[in-house]
């Protein structure tokens, strides 16, 4: 059993399911964990040590919740891809097939979809395709200006295909899809008017927000 826990608890940094655990422990062992050295992350998650998670640790966790469908999505993606000049969210938020028996909890926000995308693996953890990312966080974050700031920067800097994304954006749907139609719009227009100049995508982006004035 110990080499077993180990082996899990170095391949899911630390963090185990109480599925997983009771296939190595009795009830009351487990039930002896928590009330010392574990504590309880999410329902059914723990984190097989004391002290605070780390941003990792909450990552792996609410993969762990969300189950065998759940990729990392939205701005929680879109940071592990470098994209830029995103809002501070300290939320994890995670994408689950649409069958997926799970809800918001403890900081964790999940999004179900009929249309799950195959995930890319970033350091070891399943994550969205950065364009479903983008067109995603467009939506949510319901403001044009920061919408396109985003877009543009992972588009400029070649972290998204733009192709992709606007073939992605089509299928947007609910409150913030015209935002998330007008930020891919921008970058589009940008990348039309301006080729080849370093900067000009970006630049003409944030110009057609009229949101607010660009500084001079």
């Amino acid at each position: 059993m110990d080499n077993a826990m180990s082996e899990i608890l170095s391949r899911q940094d630390h963090v185990i399911t109480r599925r997983q655990a009771l296939e190595l422990m009795s009830l009351d062992a487990l039930r002896h964990r928590l009330g010392g050295p574990w504590q309880i992350m999410l329902p059914g998650v723990y984190l097989a040590q004391t002290g605070s998670p780390s941003r990792r640790q909450r990552l792996r966790a609410a993969l762990l919740y969300g189950g065998s469908s759940a990729q990392l999505a939205d701005a929680t993606a879109l940071h592990a891809y470098g994209v830029r000049y995103l809002p501070p969210d300290p939320t994890v938020r995670v994408l689950l097939a649409a069958e997926a028996k799970r809800a918001n909890r403890d900081g964790v926000v999940v999004r179900r979809t009929h249309r799950r995308p195959q995930p890319r693996i970033i350091d070891g953890l399943p994550h969205c395709p950065p364009e479903r990312a983008l067109v995603e966080f467009a939506a949510r974050v319901g403001e044009r200006r920061v919408a396109t700031a985003v877009v543009a920067d992972a588009v400029q800097r070649g972290l998204a295909s733009l192709d992709r994304m606007t073939m992605e954006v089509v299928h947007v749907t609910g409150r913030g899809a015209g935002i998330a139609r007008l930020a891919v719009g921008d970058v589009v227009g940008g990348a039309r008017s301006a080729p080849g100049s370093p900067g000009a995508v970006f630049h003409q982006a944030l110009c057609c927000s009229a949101r607010i004035p660009m500084a001079h």
